[in-house]
């Protein structure tokens, strides 16, 4: 019916040329649009993308363009795809920006997206029917980050069968490590991922559902070259517009369970977006965090003035996540329907596994603020992943919450395959259709036996001799990974050793670690000692060696270079300055040496 308007009323226009017809004309083009989007909507829908995924956690077959098989694989579950048959498109979604980072610098932030998807001269099948879409995963970066730092992750979801979208969203805090400055650095980080989804969803959409010479005809040159190159990757990419499910780490973590926890616009403070200023005085200068407009300002030509589709969010996975304000969490009933899985250790310093005030100037952020009006705060209270899941009890919504007793806010190294295995477990379940029921809620706890083998929470002594407890190379035979079928709290699966250290540390083995035996020894080590209340590396190689060490962040920022040179014994020893960052994970590394994480509190 509407093509058939559209087509009359375009005659019309013929025969009387006038400019009100045109323009009336051009309206029903317009309209033209809408039907043939409402009508791939229809198609879309979840009668025909069929939610359930029976293929989930099932074996199918992959085969090559000549029709010949590649293997069977387990979907979600094993590597199905290798990186060489991932391709990855770069895209925008709104313009790009700039904020203050923490040292208070301003940096770009680049509104760019990448989709990593199969490359399409591979056939997937299940039980003989061919497999035409697989569900979008949207990976968020930690922060500070950007897609780019997010690639290994995103590989590794790729690998599993999942399309996935990676966004640079702002992660930055107005360039003050203050704790209230980043209730408005999150709602920035909800904008922008809020958009790139909204962007995504209609683009590809649109893409299915019109001709390029169509798209030309609705948006005119904003519909370039670099649009109908991409509508053309949409057409063979596989992906399922229609079921999405997020992940995040840390603050990527944060960010997905706010953006899916504070739906509504009330669930964030007026300030934020209201024009009027709202500055901010903390330690070391103002911020002003007000005039960041709504939820949905954000965006280009093809997103502004849509929505964001939370029906389409089926399930978000949130490690090391936390929020600060309780009452305001799950307010929109779209959100009870969306199951959460939590990956939390229970000795994080940086967010929480329960709840922790933050107080004082030496915490993990500064909570000492003076409000415009003159009142002040001196701190705060932050929520994690255990009290998160009793609210969502309580709302009658589901969760898988995975406890890792005594572990920090980094996994360890040791624990990677069993929390991919119950990370994958979660949205093989969701598209199994096994959410559903509240009361089948999980809660795993997991511990080792006897020793506590978190290589973040061991105990060190002068000689940090942890370094023996926790290497991952050869574990300990008692390092059994224990299962409890019921939630304690956090006292109650504390580890053998204490987690109140002034230091713990996490040791990552490297794989490139070379060794040689030369008179009975090994060569080529690099250990952390104390002595005399300071800190110094040992590193061990061949006799009259240079050797080179540096301090860096996981960014990447160097914050401490120095050599030296082996004796005879083959050793070097090589003092670390006194002042360090706090609260901040530092990779102390050395050419062919294993990298060792520590962490100063």
């Amino acid at each position: 019916m509407c093509l058939q308007v559209n087509v009359l009323w375009c005659n019309f226009d013929s025969l009387i040329n006038t400019w009100f017809m045109r323009l009336f004309c051009r309206a029903h083009l317009l309209l033209n649009a809408a039907c043939l989007m409402g009508l791939f909507l229809l198609l879309a829908s979840p009668a025909a993308f069929s939610q359930d995924y029976p293929f989930a956690g099932e074996l199918i077959e992959k085969k090559n363009y000549a029709g010949e098989s590649l293997g069977e694989f387990i979907c979600f579950k094993d590597e199905l795809l290798s990186s060489e048959e991932i391709k990855v498109r770069t895209m925008r979604y709104a313009s790009d920006t700039t904020v203050l980072n923490n040292n208070g610098n301003l940096i770009q932030v680049e509104r760019l997206m990448d989709l990593y998807y199969p490359n399409d001269s591979l056939r997937f099948e299940f039980n003989g029917d061919s497999i035409e879409r697989f569900p979008l995963m949207v990976l968020l970066h930690a922060g500070p980050g950007n897609k780019n730092t997010a690639v290994n992750n995103a590989m590794f979801w790729a690998s599993r069968g999942f399309t996935v979208l990676v966004p640079t969203y702002r992660s930055n805090r107005f360039g003050f490590n203050w704790c209230y400055t980043l209730e408005a650095s999150i709602y920035q980080s909800v904008q922008d991922v809020r958009a790139a989804v909204r962007f995504f969803t209609r683009a590809f959409d649109l893409s299915l559902a019109m001709s390029n010479e169509q798209l030309v005809e609705e948006f005119g040159p904003l519909a370039g070259p670099n649009f109908l190159e991409l509508a053309d990757v949409f057409r063979v990419s596989r992906v399922d517009s229609q079921n999405l499910f997020m992940t995040g780490h840390s603050y990527g973590g944060s960010t997905s369970f706010h953006l899916l926890s504070r739906l509504m616009q009330d669930d964030f403070p007026d300030y934020l977006l209201d024009s009027e200023p709202f500055v901010m005085t903390g330690p070391g200068g103002t911020a002003n965090v007000s005039g960041n407009g709504l939820l949905d300002d954000v965006g280009n030509f093809l997103s502004l003035g849509h929505s964001f589709p939370v029906e389409r969010i089926k399930g978000a996975l949130c490690r090391a996540a936390a929020g600060t304000d309780l009452d305001v969490l799950f307010s929109a009933e779209e959100s009870r329907s969306i199951p959460l899985c939590f990956i939390h250790n229970t000795c994080d310093a940086l967010t929480p596994y329960d709840v922790r005030d933050i107080e004082g100037p030496n915490a993990i952020c500064n909570p000492l603020i003076m409000w415009p009006n003159g009142d002040t705060d001196s701190s705060i209270t932050a929520f994690g992943a255990y009290r998160i899941t009793k609210v969502m009890e309580e709302k009658e919504m589901y969760y898988e919450l995975n406890s890792f007793c005594g572990g920090g806010h980094e996994s360890n190294v040791c624990s990677k395959e069993l929390i991919d295995e119950q990370t994958t477990d979660f949205f093989v379940r969701v598209m199994q259709g096994e959410t559903s029921n509240h009361e089948d809620s999980k809660n795993f706890v997991f511990h080792y036996d006897d020793l506590n083998y978190s290589a973040q929470c061991c105990q060190i002594g002068d000689d940090y001799a942890y370094l023996d407890i926790c290497d991952c190379e050869s574990p300990p035979a008692n390092a059994i990974v224990q299962f409890l079928p019921e939630v304690f709290a956090p006292a109650s699966c504390l580890p053998t050793l204490p987690c109140d250290l002034e230091n713990y540390c996490d040791l990552e083995a490297d794989t490139t670690l070379i060794t040689s035996l030369v008179d009975g020894r090994y060569f080529r080590d690099m250990r952390l000692h104390v002595r005399n209340g300071y800190r110094e590396v040992r590193i061990y190689d061949r006799p009259s060696s240079l050797v080179h060490i540096q301090v860096t962040d996981h960014m990447g920022r160097v914050y401490h270079r120095a050599s030296g040179i082996t004796n005879a014994a083959g050793e070097a020893i090589i003092q670390l300055p006194e002042i360090l960052p706090k609260m901040r994970l530092l990779i102390l590394s050395s050419d062919g040496q294993r990298s060792l994480k520590f962490l100063l509190e």
